[in-house]
């Protein structure tokens, strides 16, 4: 069954700061994690039904929970690394 996902503002904004590509593929991947949040990324701690996890895509990083319960997947935060 898939998740539903939440993207905060905070990461809303974050994604439009970025170059084109970065942002659309970040975008992309957190789309294809409400397919199967808990088959992806790595576990980083466990309360229960909400999974924290990471998933990194070469230099960037999805930081996301996802809640078995409400079958939501928050994406908490983006890690990425700008070019000089």
């Amino acid at each position: 069954m898939a998740f539903g996902l939440h993207i905060s503002e905070t990461v809303a904004a974050e994604l439009a700061a970025m170059d084109e590509p970065t942002s659309e593929l970040l975008l992309m991947e957190m789309i294809d994690l409400a397919a199967a949040p808990l088959e992806r990324g790595t576990q980083l701690e466990r309360d229960g039904p909400v999974s924290r996890r990471m998933l990194g895509l070469g230099t960037n990083l999805i930081l996301f929970q996802a809640d078995e319960d409400t079958k939501i997947v928050t994406i908490l935060d983006v890690v990425w690394l700008t070019s000089s």
